[in-house]
């Protein structure tokens, strides 16, 4: 069965096939990973606090929103009218 990968290197036992030039293009590489990973760490933090900013800003709206309308009084006062009075010249009796 034939894999894509290579295989892991060993620089202890393998430092005979391996010359200072893979060594350095090996370097290079780890470095390049950890800045990405660096620069990945610094994305994720400002991910975060863009998050938590977001949900901030809406959890006010809605917790301003539910003080806001626990206020309202208007309904309160309101008296529902026992009879409606009816437009005399649209009602007929007897129909």
């Amino acid at each position: 069965m034939t894999s894509n990968h290579m295989e892991k290197v060993d620089l202890v036992k393998d430092s005979g096939k391996i010359n200072q030039f893979q060594l350095d293009l090996m370097k290079k590489v780890q470095r390049q990973n950890i800045e990405r990973a660096l620069k990945l760490r610094q994305v994720r933090g400002r991910s975060r606090g863009t998050f938590l900013a977001a949900a901030g800003v809406i959890s006010g709206i809605y917790i301003y929103t539910l003080f806001a309308v626990r206020q309202e009084t208007f309904l309160d006062d309101f008296n529902v009218p026992e009879s409606i009075p009816l437009d005399p010249y649209t009602y007929k009796e007897g129909n």
